[in-house]
């Protein structure tokens, strides 16, 4: 029997199907809530885990050392600046995540957050919510031109409701992808 600790508020919130699956699979399951900075928290949690999902849990040498089951890491989100990866690959110990898991989710805010910028919603919202009625008058996206450093999982989607809005999309991208041109 595998013991599976989550430090990831995110893991099963809001589907308890992975967590159902480990349990059908024999595996033991132990949700915890650690302060994500404290590499103490993180030895304690590592100790006796054969599988550790993690959200921001800092993954240090020290973690792993104390670590002697451990088969693997899993992160939940993207981004693997919190894993001592170096670390990880030395002791053998795979490191897992979910690449772009986010992606269209953080693509939607951009863009919202673009149009309230743009458009002034949130003054407008204050002024009104405080009872005044002065117009404001924001600016148009629709034929604009929007710049886009980093063309992965996140700018690639920025791009395609860029385009939605008839946006000019100029874009720069450390590799050159051909598809995107």
């Amino acid at each position: 029997m595998y013991k599976v600790k989550s430090t990831s508020l995110d893991f099963g919130k809001t589907d308890r199907a992975p967590i159902d699956l480990l349990l059908e699979n024999g595996c033991e399951f132990e949700s915890l809530q650690i302060d994500a900075n404290s590499e103490q928290q993180g030895i304690e949690v590592a100790r006796d885990a054969d599988v550790l999902v993690v959200g921001l849990q800092k993954m240090t040498e020290k973690v792993l050392d104390a670590a002697k089951r451990l088969r693997v890491i899993g992160r939940c989100g993207v981004g693997l600046d919190n894993i001592d990866l170096k670390a990880a690959g030395a002791r053998g110990i795979p490191v897992v995540y979910t690449p772009g898991a986010n992606a269209q989710t953080v693509a939607d805010l951009t863009i919202g957050l673009l149009l309230a910028l743009t458009r002034k919603i949130p003054q407008a919202d204050r002024m009104t919510r405080d009872g005044q009625w002065k117009r404001i008058m924001g600016n148009d996206i629709w034929g604009k031109t929007l710049g886009i450093c980093g063309l992965g999982q996140i700018g690639f989607h920025v791009a395609k409701r860029a385009k939605g809005f008839d946006m000019n999309v100029i874009a720069y991208d450390l590799f050159e992808n051909p598809r995107l041109a």
